[in-house]
């Protein structure tokens, strides 16, 4: 997946997914990632590095802790800034 840095869209929703790669970080492009209806509990760190997206769909995931369900229903932004201080925290350790 980290190959394909070009990528502009990524829509994998409905797809029993249950895990996003770190390498999901290197997609410098993505603005849109729709990753809805899956059973993904846990969006890496790396995903906050994405300054450029714009769209950002993880409802419907069960259970959701990272980011944690009231993040995540507060939009892209939010869960973008939540893994980025996270990935701060983790990297002072």
């Amino acid at each position: 997946l980290g190959a394909l840095t070009k990528l502009t869209l990524l829509w994998a929703g409905q797809n029993r997914l249950e895990g996003v790669p770190t390498s999901i970080g290197r997609l410098h492009q993505l603005r849109s990632l729709r990753l809805e209806k899956n059973h993904i509990s846990f969006i890496p760190v790396e995903l906050g590095k994405l300054e450029r997206m714009e769209d950002l769909n993880l409802f419907n995931n069960a259970p959701m802790y990272q980011p944690p369900p009231d993040v995540v229903v507060r939009g892209c932004k939010h869960v973008l800034s939540y893994l980025q201080r996270l990935g701060q925290h983790t990297a002072m350790q």
